[in-house]
């Protein structure tokens, strides 16, 4: 919710899981031809990679909301993606998120530089498959 107490510009996850949940999005998403994608664009979250209450507590809603999004995806058999955007992306300076919250890809803007020619798995290159300009 907004500082200021007012409405939402925003759906919560749990409204966006209960959407695709719907018999209208399940019938078009279990369709071959059409693939979903959703960009999760956290802003302004806490340092996942710090070591703060808030930081864990962070990190446990997002892995909550992956669980739950992996469940719905596989019971109905969803061809949609998640991907990763803003304080979620495993850049250079959150090396913690390299390995966390796979499969899902994430965008990329200009850093890490080298995930721009290369895949490699180790540093967490292959998540940045979504340029974001």
């Amino acid at each position: 919710p907004p500082t200021n107490g007012g409405p939402s510009l925003y759906n919560s996850t749990t409204q966006v899981l209960h959407l695709l949940a719907t018999k209208e999005f399940v019938a078009h998403f279990q369709h071959p031809y059409n693939r979903g994608r959703i960009a999760l664009c956290f802003k302004r979250a806490p340092s996942p990679c710090g070591f703060s209450e808030d930081s864990y507590n962070w990190l446990s809603l997002v892995d909550d909301f992956f669980d739950r999004a992996n469940a719905l995806i596989a019971e109905h058999g969803l061809n949609l993606e998640f991907i990763l955007d803003g304080d979620s992306t495993p850049i250079t300076s959150r090396l913690c998120l390299r390995n966390r919250w796979r499969p899902w890809n994430a965008t990329w803007i200009l850093h890490p530089v080298m995930a721009l020619e290369s895949n490699l798995e180790a540093p967490g290159w292959d998540r940045f498959q979504v340029l974001n300009e």
